[in-house]
């Protein structure tokens, strides 16, 4: 459900492919034909916006290779202060039941070589530090809205990477002009064949080489874009501190 574009209103079409048209058996598609990527198919059912900000915490927690879980609240939200690594839970007493307590602390406290100096929390100091810290936040509401605000906007500003876009989509269509241009040389006037292509494979190499390079920088836009329009939907809605 999570991955499912269908729930945003779009469509991946040909996911799965019929590789015996009598027994009509279908297979997964792992690029063996086309894909096909609708927008707008049909009414969504998840905001967009929505959609793809998990898609983003969905990388995000990824990339991080960070332990998520979803009975324990502070799995994954507590950094060690000394390595960056996150804290964990641990049963102390766990076949006693009156001394049995919970703490947590850096999954990487012991066992790898210099040992972290952060300290181990319990289960109620958590909970208390964790409540203190929203209490604070909250009573600085609009600051840190301005705050988050700010610095969200400045990091996914894409005026940069429209320079870089701008500029790569002209040299694109410089090379393309190019290369029309020794096209059409050649079909006016007897030259060189070997000549020919190879200027033509070298230009044909430039241009493709200059339109993956705008195409990672347009990914990037847009990505920023989505992330945008997110991080709008949220604050409207009242989810940002």
């Amino acid at each position: 459900m999570l991955r499912n574009e269908k729930y945003k209103g779009d469509a991946l079409l040909q996911k799965s492919y019929t590789v015996d048209f009598l027994t009509k058996k279908q297979v997964v598609n792992r690029g063996e034909v086309p894909q096909y990527y609708v927008t707008g198919s049909h009414e969504a059912i998840i905001d967009p916006a929505v959609f793809d900000f998990v898609q983003q915490e969905i990388a995000t927690r990824k990339q991080a290779n960070r332990s998520y879980s979803r009975h324990l609240l502070f799995s994954g939200k507590i950094q060690c202060g000394d390595c960056g690594g996150w804290y964990g839970s641990k049963t102390w007493h766990s076949n006693d039941e009156r001394y049995r307590k919970t703490i947590w602390r850096c999954n990487h406290k012991y066992g790898h070589g210099e040992n972290c100096t952060t300290p181990k929390l319990e289960e109620p100091e958590t909970k208390n530090l964790y409540l203190q810290a929203v209490t604070d936040l909250l009573g600085e509401s609009d600051e840190a809205s301005r705050i988050v605000r700010e610095e969200v906007m400045a990091e996914l500003d894409t005026t940069r990477l429209q320079e870089q876009a701008d500029k790569l989509i002209a040299d694109v269509k410089s090379a393309s002009a190019a290369i029309d241009k020794l096209i059409d040389r050649n079909a006016r006037t007897a030259s060189n064949q070997a000549e020919y292509n190879r200027q033509f494979n070298a230009l044909t190499a430039r241009h493709g080489e200059l339109y993956v390079k705008y195409e990672k920088v347009a990914a990037q836009i847009v990505d920023r874009e989505n992330r945008i329009r997110s991080f709008k939907h949220f604050e409207a809605s009242g989810m940002t501190p």
